[in-house]
């Protein structure tokens, strides 16, 4: 059993030490962390986990594990404290509406164990459900073994942004938080696995595909610079129908991807009215159609030659 310290006042969040301990975690408190320097105890701790409301409590908890050699996850229970804890050396800052099951994923992500397992063992894949969060380190990658993930960055000003969508196969290095935080979300229901970045890092399967997406992300970026709205749909269709398409007779190709209003609109980096309007445009030049409906509905992409974008 992995024990995990915990540093501030958690009397109002039993809920989510109950919720640790359930998930098999040994938990210490602040009064057990003096223990953990005495080599006589035999205490290897995975990490901590500190509720902080200020700079003070920020700046006490690193020093703490600066002196325990611990990685450490910091719970702002007030706001305001994500840039200071990560200056001082924090995995991750969690929000204050964190629940129970999220800070211990967080755990498991962030604070993992400390001993690396030999290598050649298999990757662990989890289920998601779409919509969740898949939480990854800057020292990890993430693998997709089923399903579709969508890389998003948000802002401080509230923008949200698609950067790009990823299918079986491809393994996706995590990031550190930052300003312009990026981070992965299952667009549909998933399979992954988080694996340490060492693992696979020297294997020539990891570096193709690497190599692939790095091109893969570079060509999105370039659609998404491009001035027309019309011209940056076409564009990000293009490469969704590459990589997630299938031929729909005459000419069609379906982007066997659920796409909604929102998610173009965040892909293409427009309002969702300035997208709607950018569709209808397309819907009559026959750029694109849609079938299905509700949770099924696709939209098909008319193939154009090489350099025919088929706006005018």
């Amino acid at each position: 059993m992995a024990l995990i310290l915990t540093f501030g006042d958690w009397r109002h969040k039993p809920e989510h030490l109950h919720h640790l301990l359930e998930a098999g975690y040994l938990l210490g408190t602040s009064a057990q962390i003096a223990d953990a320097l005495r080599p006589d105890r035999g205490l290897n701790p995975r990490g901590l986990v500190a509720m902080v409301h200020d700079e003070a409590d920020v700046t006490a908890a690193a020093s703490v594990c600066d002196a325990l050699g611990l990685p450490w996850l910091a719970w702002d229970c007030c706001g305001g404290m994500w840039l200071t804890a990560r200056r001082l050396g924090a995995q991750a800052v969690l929000p204050s509406e964190t629940s129970p099951p999220e800070l211990e994923e967080a755990v498991a992500v962030f604070l993992p164990e400390r001993e690396a397992p030999d290598g050649g063992s298999a990757p662990a894949f989890r289920s998601y459900r779409a919509g969740e969060t898949i939480l990854v380190d800057a020292e990890s990658v993430a693998e997709v073994r089923s399903g579709i993930v969508a890389m998003r960055t948000s802002h401080s000003g509230g923008s949200d942004f698609m950067m790009g969508l990823f299918g079986p196969g491809d393994c996706i290095s995590g990031h550190h938080v930052d300003a312009g935080h990026v981070g992965l979300v299952a667009h549909s229901d998933a399979q992954v696995a988080v694996r340490p970045w060492r693992d696979v890092a020297t294997t020539w399967e990891y570096a193709e595909r690497s190599r692939r997406l790095q091109t893969y992300l570079a060509r999105w970026y370039s659609v998404q610079s491009t001035v027309s709205v019309e011209q940056r749909m076409v564009g990000i269709l293009t490469l969704l129908a590459e990589r997630f398409g299938r031929p729909a007779g005459a000419g069609w190709e379906v982007i066997d991807v659920r796409l909604t209003h929102q998610h173009l609109a965040d892909a293409v980096c427009a309002s969702r009215p300035t997208v709607s309007r950018a569709l209808h445009e397309l819907l009559q030049a026959r750029m694109i159609r849609f079938q299905g409906a509700g949770d099924h509905r696709r939209v098909d992409l008319r193939r154009c030659p090489a350099g025919d974008t088929g706006m005018r």
